[in-house]
């Protein structure tokens, strides 16, 4: 594996995606990359373009694809300290957002 596969699959890892526009690289993720991992890919740019417009590779050589989980119900009350039993408006809320279905009155 070339220093270009080890970046773009690191890359992955952090849920991002490299492209090629204008001969220049972008790069969209979910999170910022961490200054080692931007410097490589300005270190190994050359052989990323390359790689890049070489086209898809097959499937045994190509990173694995990344997905991110849904948080769980729970997560979410904790990252926003809700307290599921005592809040029902935001819990409602948080349950909308996350696309269940809201609950209906108690009977």
């Amino acid at each position: 594996m070339t220093s270009a596969h080890r970046l773009l699959r690191a890359v992955a890892g952090f849920g991002g995606i490299v492209r090629l526009h204008d001969g220049n690289l972008r790069v969209a993720a979910p999170r910022p990359l961490p200054d080692d991992l931007r410097n490589g890919l300005r270190e190994h740019k050359a052989e990323i373009v390359a790689l890049l417009l070489a086209g898809p590779v097959d499937a045994s050589s190509a990173p694995p694809p990344v997905r991110q989980s849904a948080p769980s119900f729970d997560a979410v009350f904790d990252a926003f300290g809700l307290d599921p039993l005592l809040d029902q408006d935001r819990s409602e809320a948080v349950r909308i957002w996350m696309g269940m279905a809201a609950r209906g009155p108690p009977g």
